[in-house]
């Protein structure tokens, strides 16, 4: 290999280079503040029903949301306001939170978490549940909002 052609060979190897690691830093620049973004909804979520706020969870939720059951929008504010009625104090313990992007669609995303609910009149909980959840998420101008959500 000649001189010329070294140096041709080394200046095109360090643009590949610079390029192959310029892409993959925008790619993970996409992906961190999308599961960011997504876990704080997941945070205010979980803040908003220990708060027995169910129009901050709403907030959360968009227009086209629904439900492995069929709860639409309506139907989880009738849900969540009835266990606020039943339920002195909420807990919700969150486990196991794993946040998939979808890198081929941006605006997409799912989650699948471990929940604990717990209700309480006093200071043990009188009923719990543990639930495996999924939720679907869009995000629609610049907020991810839950688009469905199912749980078994």
């Amino acid at each position: 290999m000649s001189k010329a052609n070294f140096k041709h060979y080394t200046k095109f190897m360090l643009k590949l280079i610079f390029l192959l690691s310029f892409f993959s830093i925008l790619a993970g620049c996409t992906e961190t503040p999308a599961k960011a973004a997504i876990a704080q909804q997941i945070e205010k979520i979980q803040t908003a029903i220990e708060n027995k706020n169910s129009q901050k969870v709403l907030e959360t939720l968009s227009e086209s949301f629904n439900s492995n059951n069929g709860l639409d929008r309506k139907g989880v504010k009738r849900l969540l306001l009835g266990y606020f009625l039943r339920h002195k104090n909420i807990k919700i313990y969150i486990t196991n939170n794993n946040i998939t992007y979808n890198s081929t669609y941006p605006n997409v995303a799912t989650s699948e978490s471990a929940v604990t609910v717990t209700g309480a009149e006093s200071i043990l909980p009188n009923q719990s549940g543990i639930y495996k959840v999924k939720t679907e998420w869009v995000k629609e101008d610049s907020e991810w909002l839950v688009s469905s959500v199912s749980w078994e």
